[in-house]
């Protein structure tokens, strides 16, 4: 699963035979829209994110400092707005900015969770909002990472977009 957060485990057909642990978005969630949201913000605070984009994301969704701190620790589901930032990246994915966060956002997904299963399988199935608008992205990262993807759906009950 790859949408707001994230989870995965193995199913071998009738049975979850190995599930890793989910760290929720405080220490895990690699590769969500959560952990997209959080690198976005932290590059916009310490000067990574182009300027021409700070910019941009700055107006769009009202950053300052102030105001993601309440965000995050006064506000509920700090986790959903975090996850609400994903949408820039879907924006502005075609800048060599986001493409190199998007790269690094899934190979972490790869290295910190698919890893666990990869004595088990390299072949993945993946449902999510995030999986469904950054399939290439991922599927890029896959390949880079020794996986193949075999399907990717934006919700259980929608249609494969790739076999």
């Amino acid at each position: 699963i790859l949408g707001k957060g994230r989870n995965s485990c193995y199913y071998d057909g009738s049975d979850t035979v190995s599930c890793p642990p989910s760290l929720g978005y405080l220490l895990g969630d690699e590769g969500s829209g959560n952990h997209i949201g959080r690198c976005l913000i932290k590059d916009f605070f310490s000067g990574c994110m182009p300027a021409e984009l700070a910019s941009v994301f700055s107006c769009q969704y009202h950053i300052s400092h102030d105001a993601v701190l309440d965000a995050l620790y006064h506000q509920p589901q700090p986790n959903r707005y975090l996850a609400s930032l994903a949408s820039f990246a879907i924006q502005y994915s075609s800048t060599p900015y986001i493409q190199t966060l998007l790269a690094n956002v899934f190979n972490a997904y790869f290295q910190h969770q698919v890893a666990l299963l990869s004595t088990l399988t390299r072949q993945l199935a993946l449902v999510g909002g995030i999986a469904h608008q950054f399939a290439a992205q991922i599927e890029a990262c896959a390949n880079q990472n020794g996986y193949s993807i075999v399907q990717i759906r934006k919700a259980l009950i929608e249609p494969p977009i790739k076999k």
